[in-house]
């Protein structure tokens, strides 16, 4: 593999191409129809034995949803199914509790028909231990002020106790915010609305210094319809924290994340300077800036929160944009600083517009849900594995830059394999901080870029790699 900079003379030299590419492999697809278990929603939990648990929001012996457990091979079984008793819908992740259970929430039915929090051990057994009730208005007044319809999952504290949201209900209308124990006993903690924030939808997070902190997918300050990040205690002092503006994102949905540099890192489905969602980050005194801003061209609108690698970077999951042929989204992976790299694209068969974020097995291969695509015989979500991508670690070039301030790239590879082309100003930075400038499939063996975002004098380096 060769690059050569042909305008303003001066280098060509050999690159030996070393690194491996990251596929998304399907390996397990959802059949269609009323009774198959279907359409997984959530991401994956890693259980006590080192199996991945999940669950459909479709399908089971009542049509209502079921749970599963998956091993990192493929090998899936049915575990429950949820009825109007234990309430329907599950769309939200399973959380592991201390005791070796697992909790989560349904968001309509069950025993007071607006939802329920239930405890699962990993045979399946199911048992409520909250219900919700619907909020009625009477006059001007709501009946119900302990919140209904809890969209998100539930959030194991540093304090033993679960802590959850409701999208609906409470005292001013826009869901509550609530403290539950294994026994059930559910505690109001604040009631959202107007301003504050209203419909969370994203499971809460435990920050760096033990408080709690979300996302509202609506509310706020600005328009009332982009949404707010704010912080909690266990005690229940909230404090709104940032409102989002459109400019920065709008209509977050994931789950917070803490980085490696202690500060906040989430995501927009909306908004942002490309109009198609943001990735922000937040320092817990509420300074809220936009690093990265997708747009449809490049891929959009990410639904799921990101996960930290263990090398140290981001990775997330984009729910559509052109960048994968069908608009079926893509995985990428990003720095504190706002580096972005797309790194695979789904293509129907190995899922389709995934809503969910993803999990890192106990294999150290990362895993995943889409709620539809897969093999043409199925078609009702896929999960899924995803390799850790390795760094491409082929020969480092440097061309100087002069004169017209255009290098010319020609890339010499295997006839019709496709190739990635990074570059950087500076080749100390760690490849993930490198900019992905071209992705293109080497015809007959060779293919050309231009590349003209560069000054007029300097050196840029490049390397090769496969996606």
């Amino acid at each position: 593999m060769t690059l050569k900079r042909a305008m303003a003379s001066l280098c060509f030299a050999a690159l030996v191409l070393s690194a491996s590419g990251q596929t998304i492999q399907s390996i397990w697809g959802f059949t269609n129809g009323f009774y198959p278990p279907g359409n997984p929603t959530g991401p994956l939990t890693v259980g006590p034995d080192g199996n991945l648990y999940g669950t459909t929001r479709n399908g089971g012996t009542s049509g209502e949803g079921t749970a599963f457990r998956i091993t990192t091979g493929g090998g899936l079984t049915i575990i429950a199914n949820f009825d109007s008793h234990t309430g329907t819908g599950p769309v939200s992740p399973l959380t592991l509790g201390s005791d070796g259970n697992f909790y989560g929430t349904t968001t309509f039915l069950g025993p007071k028909s607006a939802g329920t929090v239930f405890q699962m051990t990993t045979n399946g057994a199911l048992t409520v231990i909250a219900s919700f009730s619907p909020a009625v208005w009477s006059g001007s007044a709501l009946t119900n002020q302990n919140g209904d319809t809890p969209q998100a999952g539930v959030t194991l504290g540093p304090d033993g106790f679960f802590y959850g949201t409701t999208i609906q209900g409470g005292t001013n209308g826009g869901g509550t915010i609530f403290r539950l124990g294994t026994n059930g006993v559910l505690t109001i903690l604040f009631a959202l609305g107007g301003t504050n924030g209203s419909t969370p939808r994203a499971n809460l997070a435990v920050g760096p210094d033990g408080a709690l902190y979300g996302t509202t997918y609506i509310g706020g300050t600005n328009s009332g319809s982009d949404g707010i990040v704010f912080k909690i205690t266990t005690n229940g002092v909230f404090t709104k924290l940032a409102d989002f503006t459109g400019a920065n994102g709008t209509n977050p949905q994931g789950t917070l994340v803490v980085g490696p540099d202690h500060n906040l890192y989430g995501t927009t489905v909306n908004g942002g300077s490309g109009g198609d969602g943001t990735i922000f980050k937040l320092t817990t005194n509420g300074a809220l800036n936009s690093i990265v801003p997708f747009s449809f061209l490049t891929g959009a609108s990410p639904m799921a929160g990101l996960t930290l690698g263990p090398d140290g970077y981001f990775y997330g999951t984009l729910s559509s944009g052109s960048y994968s042929t069908n608009s079926g989204g893509a995985i990428f992976r990003v720095t504190t600083n706002g580096t972005m790299t797309l790194l695979a694209a789904f293509a129907s068969t190995n899922g389709y517009q995934p809503q969910a974020g993803l999990t890192l097995g106990p294999d150290g291969n990362f895993y995943g849900t889409t709620p539809n695509g897969g093999p043409p015989t199925v078609g009702a979500g896929v999960v899924y594995r995803f390799s850790l991508p390795s760094a491409p670690t082929n020969q480092l070039i440097g061309i100087s830059i002069d004169g017209s301030g255009i290098a010319t790239l020609n890339v010499a590879s295997t006839p019709g394999s496709t190739n990635r082309l990074w570059t950087t100003t500076n080749s100390r930075l760690p490849m993930a901080q490198w900019q992905v400038i071209a992705t293109n499939i080497a015809t007959n063996g060779i293919f050309q870029f231009l590349d003209t975002n560069t000054s007029a004098s300097g050196m840029k380096f490049y390397r090769v790699s496969i996606p």
